[in-house]
């Protein structure tokens, strides 16, 4: 829900309309409903979205040479020696996923991930190491399919609206 509702208010919809996107997100996933059927956290999400979309990160997005939101991929990238299986580092895994933010300034492209991790709870330092990795690997699997390398890696936790960059 909070992925398609950035992506489409990286299209610059109004408040009504992204209300309206955001709405129709939350009832399509059968979130709470109040006593008129309207969906709890329309204005949560809402709000959320546009805090998101006001930071820093969207702002240098927006006046990026390019920018691209929710790209969908799949490719083959070398699969890592492991312990379980030794000598097969030339074998090939596929990967498969959606970049949700790569924009392009004068100086390479940046690959930016969204989690909505609060960042209280004991699991989060696993989670937060897991997420390093899967950045990094779409940033791998970015420079695989377009030839063009990474400048810049970013994690944006959107309910702490705090960036973790790299």
């Amino acid at each position: 829900m909070v992925h398609g509702a950035l992506a489409a208010a990286a299209g610059g919809l109004e408040d009504a309309e992204l209300r309206a996107v955001g709405r129709g997100l939350l009832l399509e996933n059968e979130r709470p409903l109040d006593a008129y059927g309207e969906p709890h956290e329309v204005d949560e999400l809402v709000a959320m979205v546009n805090s998101v979309y006001g930071s820093q990160l969207w702002k240098r997005a927006r006046s990026a040479e390019e920018i691209l939101v929710e790209v969908p991929f799949s490719t083959r990238v070398p699969a890592l020696e492991s312990s379980e299986d030794p000598g097969r580092a030339d074998a090939k895994r596929y990967v498969e996923g959606v970049i949700d933010l790569a924009f392009r300034e004068a100086d390479g492209w940046t690959i930016a991930d969204y989690k909505t991790d609060v960042g209280t709870d004991p699991e989060f330092p696993i989670r937060q190491a897991s997420c390093r990795r899967q950045v990094e690997l779409y940033a791998q699997c970015w420079t695989q399919l377009t030839e063009a390398p990474i400048k810049e890696r970013i994690i944006l936790y959107t309910a702490q609206l705090r960036e973790e960059t790299w």
